[in-house]
């Protein structure tokens, strides 16, 4: 135990290097076996993950901030472009893959919620239309890799083999499969990814002294059904001109 602060330097990325081979984990607390606690990582890419390669994250749900250059994140239910002052959330058991839209390099910060999923915060007294409004969180359109015959999807090449990257209790894995993890034509439902631009957060702010409670700008939170009252994570805004913080 340290009261003293840490800071880290950038990590050294060789060229080549994608989104799963650039990942590195700062700290974490608890256990992806048992779904308590979270993890906090940083990731620097170089390169668009190898074709034909999936990344699958069955520890938990990750908030990814990208702090310089952009990603196309392809999932199961389609793509989402993610930029700077922005985040996405993947949800455990998607597969997905990283590239780079406009080829140059990308860093930025990850969350690896082991326990529960985030939401939105309560409001409270402040409204039903504060802080970070539904309406605002951008969600996927399918789009899958295929094309559509006789009123019928099919795969463009089947049988083509794929490798799909596990992330399990920490340590990676990897498995073959003939066809592509993108097959979704499809999808209705409450569990998907999505982004969000902190542009879009409406500010609370004190007019007349001292500081309001944390709590108002909170954008997401992971609330620890163990605690009544506490968080594991929450992902927050702290200034008029929004920048991402997560605690």
């Amino acid at each position: 135990m340290t009261p003293n602060g840490f800071v880290w330097p950038n990590f050294e990325v060789p060229s080549g290097t994608d989104f799963v081979a650039g990942q590195r984990v700062l700290a974490c607390n608890g256990d992806p076996s048992t779904k308590t606690g979270l993890a906090y990582l940083v990731f620097q890419a170089t390169s668009d993950m190898p074709e034909r390669t999936a990344f699958f994250n069955s520890d938990g749900d990750y908030l990814i901030i990208p702090q310089q250059g952009a990603l196309d994140i392809q999932t199961e239910l389609g793509h989402l472009l993610v930029r700077q002052n922005e985040f996405a959330v993947v949800p455990r058991g998607f597969r997905y893959r990283v590239t780079l839209p406009h080829g140059k390099s990308a860093r930025g910060y990850i969350i690896d919620l082991y326990q529960g999923h985030f939401q939105l915060p309560e409001l409270g007294p402040i409204g039903s239309c504060c802080l970070a409004n539904v309406r605002d969180f951008q969600v996927p359109t399918a789009s899958f890799d295929g094309h559509i015959s006789g009123g019928v999807a099919k795969a463009n090449k089947p049988g083509e083999e794929w490798t799909v990257i596990t992330k399990y209790s920490g340590a990676l894995f990897s498995c073959k499969q003939l066809h592509t993890p993108f097959d979704v034509v499809a999808w209705n439902g409450s569990y998907y990814p999505y982004k969000y631009d902190f542009a879009r957060f409406c500010v609370l702010g004190s007019v007349l002294f001292d500081h309001p409670d944390p709590s108002l700008f909170t954008v997401l939170t992971a609330p620890s059904h163990r605690i009544p009252g506490h968080a594991v994570c929450d992902c927050t805004s702290l200034t008029p001109t929004p920048i991402s913080h997560c605690s």
